[in-house]
């Protein structure tokens, strides 16, 4: 079994069709995930199942992506990518939570796959061949 299908992550954002894209793409390469529309959305099913990681988009109504990681830390350290198109704001905001990481908007998925397999300590056979 590969790692990643031991690995669950909770997928945050307000847009339907970014969510859905994620959720398939990471499924495919073996991570169980489930995902929320909402900063608070996404607390409650953490509470409640738990995550390996969470990876949230920063601005969203209900609940943004800064007050989940507040809230999150406050209960948990699990890892937590932030995805922002204004990363640089978001590093200043959120810069003192331990293990947070940041990647900017527009992103390829090989990028934040890459960020991901850096979070849980992933290394992929090829790579260890360069």
């Amino acid at each position: 079994m590969s790692d990643q299908g031991r690995q669950s992550i909770l997928l945050v954002d307000n847009d339907p069709s970014v969510l859905q894209a994620l959720v398939a793409r990471l499924a495919s390469v073996g991570y169980r995930c489930e995902s929320a529309c909402s900063g608070g959305q996404a607390l409650s099913l953490f509470q409640a199942h738990g995550a390996d990681l969470v990876i949230s988009d920063l601005n969203m109504p209900g609940g943004d992506g800064g007050s989940l990681a507040d809230n999150l830390r406050r209960i948990s350290d699990v890892p937590i990518i932030i995805i922002s198109g204004f990363a640089d704001a978001s590093q200043t905001k959120l810069g003192d939570f331990k293990n947070v990481q940041f990647l900017k908007k527009p992103f390829e998925t090989s990028q934040l796959l890459d960020l991901i397999d850096e979070v849980f300590g992933i290394e992929h056979a090829f790579a260890a061949q360069e």
